[in-house]
């Protein structure tokens, strides 16, 4: 709703409502010869409302509408470093048009959250078997299986992985299980030139087991929390958090997080 108070007599001819989203990116070649950026409108609406006309006494007032936005927009998205910019930004302006010319307009961001992506079963089991090598010489093979709780979160929750593994046919301790959490982001500039920076931003180190030994009948759960904040705590040894941004796939901006065990 627009909440609108009036001081005093005024003729309103039209109640302007401006929805407008743009999509930016720069990014740096440490050169004096070449930069790269890109800007491009995502969407842009102006609608009046009907029957707001005619005059307004003092008094407050006010007036209900219902926008919807298009399902395949960019999610909402500010990332600053020092080798890049990018932000996919949405605001809505209220623009009050009165016969007297003392028109009244505010502004203000709206925050849009993307629909996830639809995967099939990316969060079934996944196995990895490989052969272990120390020293070139081979020491055995090793079989981690894991399964994903689920492949879609929100900031604030846990990420849990139960991991199973076979060392019994290897000849070396598993020193620890890493979870880890890293952050793709990958610009394309007016040329569709693209650029990625990769990032880890959270991990952390759950006990390993021996060799000749396995835990598929008791597996191990590794979680890892989702959180705004970037965390460095000494008593939580083998532990690294950064900071978080929403997940955003846009046409000049994507932000994507892989989660690695």
């Amino acid at each position: 709703s627009i909440y609108i108070e009036v001081l005093k007599c005024v003729s309103v001819r039209d109640l302007i409502l401006k929805f407008v989203g743009r999509e930016k990116n720069y990014w740096d070649k440490h050169s004096r010869f070449r930069n790269y950026t890109a800007e491009r409108v995502i969407l842009g609406f102006e609608i009046a409302l009907p029957g707001v006309r005619g005059a307004f006494v003092p008094g407050q007032y006010e007036f209900p509408f219902v926008f919807q936005f298009p399902d395949d927009i960019p999610g909402s998205f500010r990332k600053k470093e020092t080798a890049f910019k990018a932000k996919v930004k949405y605001t809505l302006t209220t623009h009050l048009a009165t016969n007297d010319g003392n028109d009244v307009e505010f502004k203000t961001e709206i925050i849009v959250r993307q629909k996830p992506p639809l995967i099939a079963n990316n969060n079934g089991p996944k196995t990895v078997e490989s052969d272990v090598c120390h020293c070139c010489a081979g020491k055995g093979k090793s079989v981690l299986i894991c399964n994903f709780e689920k492949d879609a979160y929100i900031l604030g929750e846990t990420l849990r992985v139960v991991c199973r593994c076979d060392n019994s046919n290897c000849e070396l301790d598993i020193k620890c299980f890493r979870l880890s959490l890293r952050q793709n982001i990958v610009l394309i500039d007016t040329s569709e030139l693209e650029k990625t920076w990769s990032k880890e931003i959270a991990c952390k180190e759950f006990p390993g087991i021996g060799k000749k030994e396995k835990n598929i009948d008791k597996p191990q759960v590794l979680d890892l929390k989702l959180d705004y904040q970037s965390e460095s705590n000494p008593t939580d040894k083998g532990t690294k958090k950064d900071m978080l941004q929403p997940s955003v796939r846009g046409k000049l901006i994507s932000c994507q997080y892989t989660a690695t065990v």
